[in-house]
């Protein structure tokens, strides 16, 4: 799963069985509520953050996550 740029009003999951999961979220770190659950892979997020306003969920088996943020 590749994205750029995507925007999240209230929530964002990202769930990808065999892969990795790609892509820039528009925002901050520190807007997000994160929980991010790898299997067999690297993830760049933190696996569990609170006190955002938004919540991000990522769910990846078999793959890395690499998630950015961007203004």
């Amino acid at each position: 799963m590749e994205f750029d740029n995507l925007f999240a009003g209230k929530q964002i999951n990202l769930v990808a069985k065999n892969g990795n999961i790609t892509g820039s979220v528009i925002g901050n770190l520190n807007d997000f509520s994160i929980s991010c659950n790898t299997k067999k892979g690297y993830c760049n997020l933190p696996t569990h953050k609170e006190n955002g306003n938004k919540s991000l969920l990522v769910d990846c088996n078999n793959g890395d996550v690499n998630v950015d943020f961007v203004m």
